[in-house]
């Protein structure tokens, strides 16, 4: 959500996602090889932003409610479970 990291930890997990991107693009092999990596680094890159908000201090924290992080959780699942 806008206003829940600065700005230096957006560019870096735009980075992060870059190199994930990449590295799903150089990916060879079977299909189903090629799925579960993706679906594997986008688990992690989740789990990287999900870490940062969990530690934020300052900021905008819709997170930290739990209807709105319920949400947020299953729009994200579905999301990810169409693109494999």
């Amino acid at each position: 959500m806008y206003g829940s990291l600065p700005e230096n930890v957006i560019k870096q997990l735009k980075d992060a996602q870059k190199l994930v991107a990449r590295e799903i693009e150089r990916a060879s092999g079977p299909a189903e090889t090629i799925a579960e990596l993706k679906l594997n680094q986008h688990k992690k890159l989740f789990a990287k932003i999900d870490a940062i908000l969990d530690k934020a201090s300052t900021g905008l924290r819709w997170l930290g409610e739990t209807e709105v992080a319920s949400l947020v959780e299953e729009t994200l699942l579905r999301r990810y479970a169409e693109l494999v």
